[in-house]
């Protein structure tokens, strides 16, 4: 099961999603921020913009929250706004 943690910035999408683990056994909590913090630190320097814009990472996410899903048991807990992460052409 993935649970996204939707809503706009600001609102303790994070911090929600920090306290789930402690409710469901072998919870699993995936930010996708950290994502974007490797790709700040591995696209050219050109590329550096938001990396929510970047497709790259739209898809990095979609394929790391699919893989994490199909190799553990528990919920996959997720807090970002899906906007952000759907505006990807690809479907899980």
């Amino acid at each position: 099961m993935i649970s996204w943690i939707n809503g706009p910035f600001g609102v303790s999408k994070t911090s929600v999603a920090q306290r789930l683990p402690e409710t469901f056994d072998s919870a699993v909590l995936f930010d996708p921020e950290h994502l974007g913090v490797v790709l700040g630190r591995t696209v050219p320097a050109d590329a550096h913009v938001d990396f929510q814009t970047l497709p790259v990472w739209r898809e990095s996410v979609l394929q790391f929250v699919d893989s994490l899903d199909r190799h553990y048991a528990g919920p996959i807990i997720a807090p970002m706004s899906t906007s952000a992460v759907l505006g990807a052409t690809a479907t899980m």
